[in-house]
């Protein structure tokens, strides 16, 4: 693995938003300095955000849609902050099995990180989904369309906002899965995988690609679960 050049020191908390304007440099100071926590609190703060605005929409939608016994009896906004709170520890559970299944498939390219290594490379690469998600509920929470069919909801809840080409597709096809997630907020997750793996991991840029390509293609697989999950819910 290649030697980091020394990078100029920054607020750690700070980093997570540094890395969607310096990600060469930011990556840098992580190598020098490595904590996941900022990037989840960063992830947290995101989902909250558009909990608390779009809640309500969200609520009243599945109840338009006839899918309100989805979620539990009582008051709709509040039922869904509560949920998406809740979700935050597992957020960093999901995160963690991200990092051990990188660290994982990164071993049949003979590449061999640390735990901790991994978990902060995906933490910090998943910043643009996160941000994806955010501007589309809360774009949602403002111009709330007039939709009552569930495959409508479910692709909501799925991604909000993809500005790609999953539009050319079916909704909820396996096409329009792999297109809304590799969107551009997709593949600028790519992007800081990928110079992740050269300035954080410290791997040269041939096996910096090598481990794009890997996770590009664990990232197929998880997509393959929950578009199967998907097909099989029964409102679907």
């Amino acid at each position: 693995m290649q030697q980091h050049p020394p990078a100029r020191g920054g607020s750690a908390w700070a980093r997570p938003w540094q890395m969607l304007v310096a990600p060469v440099e930011s990556w840098q100071q992580l190598a020098a300095q490595s904590s996941p926590w900022p990037a989840l609190l960063a992830q947290w703060l995101l989902m909250v955000l558009y909990a608390a605005l779009a809640a309500r929409p969200l609520a009243e939608l599945w109840e338009a849609s006839g899918q309100g016994e989805l979620i539990a009896a009582g008051s709709g906004a509040g039922r869904w902050i509560g949920i998406l709170l809740l979700y935050l520890p597992l957020n960093v559970a999901l995160a963690a099995l991200a990092a051990v299944l990188a660290r994982l498939a990164l071993l049949l390219i003979a590449v061999r990180i640390s735990f901790a290594q991994a978990f902060t490379w995906t933490a910090y690469s998943a910043l643009p989904v996160y941000i994806g998600r955010c501007l589309g509920f809360i774009g949602f929470a403002i111009v709330q369309p007039l939709t009552r069919e569930a495959q409508d909801v479910w692709a909501l809840m799925f991604n909000p906002f993809s500005p790609g080409l999953a539009f050319l597709f079916p909704k909820l096809s396996f096409a329009w899965v792999v297109f809304s997630s590799f969107d551009i907020f997709g593949l600028a997750t790519l992007l800081l995988l990928a110079l992740g793996a050269r300035h954080f991991l410290g791997l040269s840029l041939q096996r910096s690609l090598w481990a794009t390509l890997v996770m590009v293609l664990l990232w197929l697989a998880g997509l393959t679960v929950v578009w199967r999950a998907m097909l099989a819910a029964p409102v679907l």
